[in-house]
């Protein structure tokens, strides 16, 4: 229970390398766990390249891929956030589809915990959920995402965040978290609340 996310595989503190070209499919993280396909987590650098990751559940949070940076914590000081040159994950090229988790918010994929990532050409359709993005860094372009997604929570330290050259559905609430858009095909306008409100034009 909550100690063994990741349904096919779990990249784990400070792990590196590339997982490239692989079929991920009909894997489960089991109880109340999160990543029914693959899960990176505790400042791992990964290159998600060219894989298919299609029918994964996961039992709490991203059906087919969880990508975390800092770890849950209670009680002990938090880490400090590591440059660029040390953890950045790349996830490009590979389709999401099929895949699921029990709120239907994150079927796709979950970013979360201050994560540094770069979404390129990726298609991520027909999922019961699409892309859950938090405190994070998101630099995304060139993605087809015909389903919901969003984007919540900002936390000082961060840099920005873009969107560009993407086919996009359309968000499912307002952003929280500073986004620039440009060259977007998809849902005309943006609307963001609070000390970020303003409209953006894709």
């Amino acid at each position: 229970m909550r100690s063994s996310d990741g349904g096919a595989v779990s990249i784990f503190n400070w792990s590196g390398g590339v997982f490239k070209g692989n079929v991920v499919v009909a894997n489960r993280a089991l109880t109340e766990n999160d990543a029914g396909g693959v899960f990176i987590a505790l400042w791992s650098s990964i290159d998600f390249v060219d894989n298919t990751v299609v029918g994964n559940h996961a039992g709490d949070d991203a059906g087919g891929l969880f990508v975390g940076g800092q770890e849950h914590r209670y009680g002990v000081p938090l880490d400090a956030y590591p440059p660029a040159d040390q953890f950045k994950v790349l996830v490009k090229g590979n389709t999401f589809v099929g895949n699921e988790n029990p709120n239907e918010n994150s079927g796709a994929m979950r970013i979360t915990m201050e994560s540094r990532v770069i979404l390129s050409n990726n298609i991520i359709a027909e999922n019961k959920g699409g892309m859950y993005l938090q405190r994070s860094e998101i630099s995304a372009t060139n993605n087809t995402v015909w389903q919901d997604y969003r984007f919540i929570e900002y936390k000082e330290g961060l840099g920005p965040s873009r969107f560009e050259g993407n086919i996009l559905k359309g968000p499912v609430d307002a952003f929280e978290a500073p986004v620039t858009f440009k060259g977007n095909m998809g849902d005309p306008v943006i609307r963001r609340p609070g000390r970020n409100a303003r409209h953006q034009h894709l």
